[in-house]
C-alpha cells in the first residue's frame, strides 16, 4: 500500500495526470496484464481465458483492452462526452465540454452523420481523448493528431478521405483501432500502419478504391488482429520500398482480409522473399479470401504449388479447399486442391508482351524453366530477330515453337545459345550455318522434318543425336558427312539411322565411306589435340611460374644433390666466415669459440674484421679472399644483409655494410662458379625465413644447410665440424702453446649461449689487437695500402701513388 501512495503521488506531480492514473490502475476482475512481443505497449489487460487458447498471444492481441473500456470506476477515471459546435455552414466546428472536469477525467469525442469538413479546430485543448468517432461525415484529409498520445481507437468510416500518409498517425503510441471503410481511398503509403515504433492491432480500409497493396500492410512483420482491405479493386501485391522477408523474424500472427477483389496470386519473390518455402515456414498470416474472390490462377501458383507444403498452404490461405480459379479461360472454374492432387503444373503460365515478337504468342512456363515463343503457321521467313523475352524469375532458356512457317535456313542469332527446343516441322530449311551450330547448345532438341535438308555441320557431332529428329529428310552422299556413321551409333532404341541418296539410289550413312571409297577422316582429332595442347600449354606456365617463383631453392637442392653425390672432402683448409660485426655477441662467440677450433681442425680462417684493416677494405681484396675459399660460415643476425654498400661507402668505419657484398660473392662462388663448394648458414637469433628481404636468405633458410642453436640434438661446433667433412690430413693440433678448450666440451644451446657471452666479457678486445690465438694469413690474403705522395713542380703537383703490403 506504501508503495500504491508513492506511485499515486508521482503521478500528481507530473503535468498529465490522467496518464499516470491510467498507469496505476490494477487489473479489473477476470483480466491479467499483457504487453505484446517486440513492442512497447503497455497499460494493456487480456482476459483470463486467452491464457487456455491455442495460441493466447493471438488472443490477447484481438481482445485486449484498455481499463476505461472494462470499468472505468474501477481506475478511477471519469469518462465524458465531448460535444461539437458548428462555427459555420462550411463545415468547421470546435469541441464543447458539457460538465465539471476533474485531474481523472478521460474523454470520447462522438460526432456521426453529420457535416463536417474537417476535424475541430480546438481538438488540443482536450489532449485526453481516448476514442474519437466521426463516422458519416464529410472529412477530406485526416489532421495531425499526434498530440492525442492516449487516442486508442480512431473511427472515420464513410467520409471523404483518398489518401494515408505513413506520418498520418505518428505519435499515436497507443492507438489501437483505426476504421476508414466506405471513404475513397485510393493510395495508402508505406509503413503508414505498421513501424518498428507502433503497430495497430485493428485496420479497417475495406470498401475503398485501393488497386494495390503495398508488402508492408500485406506482408508486415509486427504483431496484429486484423487487417481488413476487403470489397476493394485490389489486383496486386507491390513492393514499392523493397521490403525484404527476414526469416529470422516472426512476422504475424494475423488475419488479412482479401476478399471480394480480382486478385492475382502474389509473387512473394517479388515482395522480398528469396526462399518461397521460408514465406511458408515462417509467415504466420491467415489471408482470408473466400470463395467470392476472383482468383488468376497463372504462373506464380506455381510457385506455391512447388514450394510449400500444403499443410502450410491451408494454415496461409483458409479458404485454400474452397478456393476456385476465375482466369485464365482454361482453368476457370477449376479447385486449388484439384489441380494441386493432379500435379499438371505446365497449364500454369503468364504472358510476356515485352520483346516478343510480332504477331507471336510468347509466355513463361516456370515448371520447365522456360520461356516460350509460339510463331506457328505465322508466315516467317527466317527466325525472329532478338532480343527475345526473359522470364519473370530470370529465366533465360528459350522454347521456340516455329512449326508451316517458311524459314529457310538456320543462322545465327543473339539468342541462339538460350535456345533448349525449336520446332521448326514443316519449313523450308536447306540448310544450317556452321556458326549456328557452333553456338548451340550441347543438350538441344531439335524438329526438323519436311524441310529441305541435304546435309549437317559437322559440329552436330558434339550433339545428342537422340535429341535431333530430321524426320524424313535424306541428305545427299558425299565424304564430308561420314562422321554421322560413327555418331548415329549413340541412338538408343529402334530409331533408324540417316539416309543419303546417290545417283538416285537411296542408301545408309554407314555405306557412304564403302561405296564413295572415302578415307575415313578423324573429325575429332583438332577437337583432342587443342584441349591437351592448351591443358600442357596451362601446366607448363604453371610449373615455369613455380620455378622461378622458388628458383634460388631449386638451385640450393640442386647444389646440395650434386655435393653429396660426389662425397669429396674439403682439401683446401681455407674458409670465409661473414657475420654482422655490430652485434657484441656474435663477433665474441666467434672469436672465442669458433675460430679456435676451426684452428684446431687445421683450417685457415678469413674473418673480415680481423684480416682486413679498417678503412681499407676493398672489394678486389674481398673477391680475392673469397675466391681463395672452399667453404663459407654465414651467421644470420636481425641486421645481416639489410645495409647496401653503396648506402654507406661514405662511413669508413661501418661495420654492417660490407655483408651484403660479401654475401653476394659467396653466393656466386657457390652456385654461380661451376665449382663444388661448401655454404653452412648458422641461424644465430633463431630467424624465420620472411625477417629477410633477400629472396637467397629466404631459400637458404628453407632449404640450405642451416644450423639452429633450438636444435639439441648435437653440439653448434660438433655439426660444423660434421658438415665441413674435413679431410684427415689437415685434422692436426695446433702448436702447444695455444691454450684452447676442447671443441667438442663446448656447449651451444639457446639456454647456454648467454651465459657464455657473459663468461667471455672481459675478453672484449678487438680481433686485430690482444687476439689470444694467433692469425695463420697467406701473403696473397693481406690486403695491399696505397700511399699517396706529391711533389712541388713549377707548373703543377706531381702525384705519386705506392702500393705496399705489410709484412
Amino acid at each position: 500500500m506504501q508503495q500504491l501512495y508513492l506511485l499515486y503521488v508521482l503521478c500528481l506531480v507530473l503535468s498529465h495526470a490522467t496518464v499516470c492514473k491510467i498507469a496505476s490502475a490494477q487489473p479489473p476482475a477476470g483480466y491479467i496484464s499483457w504487453s505484446p512481443r517486440n513492442m512497447n505497449r503497455t497499460k494493456l489487460f487480456c482476459p483470463i481465458g486467452c491464457n487456455y487458447e491455442n495460441d493466447p498471444e493471438e488472443c490477447c492481441l484481438c481482445q485486449a483492452r484498455e481499463c476505461w473500456e472494462i470499468d472505468p470506476y474501477s481506475c478511477s477515471l471519469a469518462l465524458r462526452v465531448l460535444h461539437v459546435e458548428y462555427t459555420d455552414i462550411n463545415g468547421t466546428s470546435r469541441v464543447l465540454q458539457i460538465g465539471s472536469t476533474v485531474n481523472e477525467t478521460i474523454y470520447v469525442l462522438k460526432h456521426t452523420d453529420g457535416y463536417l469538413t474537417t476535424f475541430p479546430t480546438n481538438l488540443n485543448e482536450y489532449r485526453d481523448i481516448v476514442k474519437m468517432d466521426l463516422s458519416r461525415n464529410r472529412i477530406k484529409q485526416i489532421a495531425k493528431l499526434s498530440f492525442l498520445n492516449v487516442l486508442s481507437v480512431l473511427v472515420l468510416d464513410e467520409n471523404l478521405v483518398t489518401y494515408i500518409s505513413n506520418d498520418t498517425f505518428i505519435g499515436l503510441m497507443r492507438l489501437r483501432q483505426v476504421s476508414l471503410a466506405q471513404n475513397l481511398i485510393r493510395y495508402i503509403e508505406p509503413s503508414s500502419f505498421f513501424t518498428s515504433e507502433f503497430s495497430i492491432f485493428y485496420v479497417n480500409i475495406s470498401m475503398n478504391k485501393l488497386t494495390d497493396i503495398d508488402a508492408t500492410l500485406s506482408m508486415p512483420l509486427n504483431e496484429f488482429c486484423n487487417i481488413d482491405v476487403s470489397k476493394n479493386n485490389l489486383a496486386n501485391m507491390i513492393n514499392p520500398t523493397a521490403y525484404s522477408f527476414n526469416k529470422s523474424e516472426i512476422h504475424g500472427p494475423g488475419k488479412i482480409f482479401l476478399d471480394h477483389n480480382s486478385l492475382n496470386f502474389p509473387n512473394c519473390t517479388a515482395l522480398g522473399v528469396s526462399d518461397w518455402t521460408d514465406f511458408g515456414e515462417y509467415a504466420q498470416y491467415n489471408y482470408e479470401l473466400k470463395p467470392q474472390t476472383q482468383l488468376t490462377c497463372d504462373c506464380i501458383i506455381f510457385y506455391y504449388f512447388d514450394k510449400i507444403k500444403l499443410s502450410n498452404l491451408r494454415r496461409i490461405w483458409t479458404d485454400f479447399d474452397t478456393l476456385e480459379c476465375s482466369s485464365p479461360e482454361h482453368l476457370a472454374g477449376k479447385q486449388l486442391t484439384t489441380l494441386y492432387d493432379e500435379g499438371n503444373y505446365d497449364i500454369f503460365i503468364c504472358n510476356i508482351t515485352i520483346d516478343c515478337p510480332r504477331h507471336c504468342h510468347c509466355y513463361d512456363q516456370p515448371s520447365r524453366s522456360n520461356v516460350v515463343v509460339d510463331c506457328e503457321g505465322k508466315g516467317l521467313t527466317n527466325l525472329p530477330e532478338g532480343p527475345l523475352p526473359v522470364g519473370f524469375w530470370g529465366n533465360q532458356r528459350l522454347e521456340l515453337r516455329m512449326k508451316n512457317n517458311s524459314i529457310t535456313k538456320i543462322g545465327a542469332t543473339d539468342y541462339i545459345d538460350r535456345i533448349v527446343s525449336m520446332d521448326l516441322t514443316g519449313n523450308a530449311i536447306s540448310f544450317i550455318e556452321d556458326s549456328a551450330a557452333t553456338a548451340m547448345r550441347n543438350d538441344i532438341e531439335l524438329n526438323l522434318p519436311d524441310n529441305k535438308l541435304q546435309a549437317l555441320p559437322s559440329h552436330f557431332i558434339y550433339l545428342d543425336p537422340n535429341k535431333i529428329n530430321t524426320g524424313n529428310n535424306v541428305f545427299l552422299c558425299s565424304c564430308e558427312i561420314v562422321w554421322i556413321e560413327n555418331w548415329q551409333y549413340k541412338l538408343l532404341g529402334n530409331k533408324t539411322g540417316y539416309l543419303c541418296s546417290h545417283n538416285g539410289k537411296v542408301m545408309p550413312v554407314s555405306e557412304i565411306s564403302l561405296n564413295l571409297q572415302c578415307k575415313m577422316k578423324n573429325e575429332d582429332l583438332f577437337a583432342k589435340i587443342i584441349p591437351a595442347s592448351l591443358v600442357s600449354i596451362g601446366i607448363c606456365l604453371l610449373l615455369l611460374i613455380v620455378c622461378l617463383h622458388f628458383r634460388f631453392e631449386i638451385r640450393i637442392i640442386l647444389a646440395r644433390v650434386s655435393s653429396r653425390m660426389s662425397q669429396a672432402k674439403i682439401h683446401n683448409p681455407k674458409v670465409f666466415i661473414s657475420l654482422d660485426e655490430s652485434q657484441e655477441e656474435i663477433p665474441l662467440w666467434v672469436k672465442n669459440d669458433v675460430y679456435p677450433c676451426l684452428c684446431r681442425w687445421g683450417l685457415i680462417t678469413c674473418i673480415p674484421c680481423r684480416n682486413f684493416l679498417p678503412g681499407y677494405r676493398q672489394e678486389t681484396a674481398y673477391k680475392s679472399a673469397i675466391r681463395e675459399c672452399k667453404a663459407y660460415i654465414v651467421i644470420l643476425s636481425k641486421k645481416y644483409n639489410q645495409q647496401d654498400v653503396s648506402s654507406t661507402l661514405e662511413e669508413e668505419n661501418s661495420t654492417t655494410n660490407w655483408t651484403k657484398t660479401e654475401f653476394s660473392y659467396i653466393w656466386d662462388e657457390c652456385f654461380n662458379s661451376g665449382q663444388t663448394k661448401l655454404l653452412i648458414v648458422v641461424n644465430f637469433e633463431q630467424l624465420r625465413p620472411g625477417h629477410f628481404k633477400d629472396r637467397r636468405l629466404r631459400a637458404l633458410c628453407r632449404v640450405g644447410n642451416v644450423l639452429d642453436f633450438r636444435q639439441r640434438e648435437e653440439k653448434m661446433l660438433t655439426r660444423i665440424k660434421n658438415m665441413l667433412n674435413i679431410s684427415q690430413q689437415y685434422q692436426q693440433p695446433l702448436q702447444d702453446s695455444l691454450s684452447i678448450v676442447s671443441c667438442d666440451e663446448i656447449s651451444d644451446t639457446v639456454s647456454e649461449r648467454t651465459t657464455l657471452v657473459r663468461r667471455n666479457e672481459h675478453r672484449k678486445n678487438s680481433f686485430i689487437r690482444n687476439s689470444v690465438v694467433p692469425m695463420r694469413l697467406e701473403a696473397e690474403s693481406i690486403p695491399m695500402f696505397e700511399v699517396t705522395r706529391r711533389y712541388p713542380n713549377p707548373k703543377a703537383d706531381c702525384v705519386a701513388n705506392t702500393f705496399f703490403r705489410p709484412s
